[in-house]
């Protein structure tokens, strides 16, 4: 029977030295007076772990981001209500909504449908296809975008003509 090795690889172990140790030498190398309380050092200390967590990635990202306010609460001795405000209002329903979306359309391949059909409408072309990015907006919106309108004719210079072609005449190229 073959045992896994429970030992971390040396580059994963140097990131959780570093994620643990530089909170702790905030924690313990301040002075704590009147105006640089226990508690704000603390908070300085937990908000260090998280910012070196998500940095070395030591941790899952939404692991650190549901932890941060419990230990901010338990750690710091923060009020509930001042942790959580944040997520108190419409917060939370756009990010849950925002995440249910965004799994349907992988699940569902609606995302790879979409991009398809922009490219099929723009016509196959690379530059259609930018085109079609660049200039496609809401309903709701009476522009388009003119940033990404000069990335298109800037930053791709090669398909500056092709882009220009396909917008000024007014046939479409029939297919071979």
């Amino acid at each position: 029977m073959h045992r896994k090795n429970s030992v971390l690889p040396a580059d994963q172990a140097c990131k959780w030295i570093v994620t643990l140790a530089l909170p702790s030498a905030v924690y313990f190398g301040l002075q704590h007076n009147e105006t640089l309380t226990q508690p704000m050092i603390a908070f300085f200390a937990l908000t260090l772990w998280a910012v070196t967590a998500w940095a070395l990635n030591t941790l899952n990202e939404i692991a650190v981001a549901l932890l941060l306010p419990i230990l901010y609460v338990l750690c710091c001795g923060i009020d509930q209500r001042v942790v959580l405000a944040p997520w108190l209002s419409d917060v939370p329903i756009m990010v849950i909504g925002g995440f249910i979306i965004g799994r349907l359309t992988q699940l569902t391949g609606l995302g790879k449908r979409i991009a398809l059909v922009c490219v099929k409408l723009t016509g196959g072309s690379f530059a259609g296809a930018l085109a079609g990015i660049t200039l496609f907006r809401p309903p709701s919106c009476t522009r388009p975008c003119p940033s990404g309108l000069c990335f298109c004719c800037c930053a791709l210079p090669s398909t500056e003509k092709a882009f220009a072609e396909r917008f000024t005449s007014s046939t479409r190229r029939s297919a071979p």
